[in-house]
């Protein structure tokens, strides 16, 4: 029997968990980073697009820019308009996200 677990590297990952009103799709990134997404119950797989949020928007927008915190406290949220900006754009250009 699996258990789910923090840690990343027992194979036991998260990825998403439905209700009767909404999906929930999760990544966390080795370091503890989470991007959640929330969707319509109905919504497939949206893995995919978590990864090009955290792949191409994240590290280019935030970790790439030395300007931005890169250190995010329990609670805390993004405030780059660089990062909001592109990830509104991404999400939005999802169809079956919409």
């Amino acid at each position: 029997m699996s258990k789910l677990s923090s840690k990343l590297s027992d194979g036991n990952v998260l990825q998403s968990f439905r209700t009767g009103k909404y999906k929930a799709h999760l990544k966390e990134t080795a370091t503890g980073l989470k991007f959640i997404l929330i969707s319509d119950s109905n919504v497939g797989d949206l893995s995919g697009l978590l990864n090009q949020l955290y792949s191409d928007l994240y590290l280019n927008t935030i970790v790439k820019n030395g300007l931005s915190p890169v250190d995010f406290r329990d609670g805390m949220f993004i405030k780059n308009m660089s990062f909001v900006n592109g990830a509104d754009e991404l999400i939005s250009q999802n169809g079956d996200f919409v």
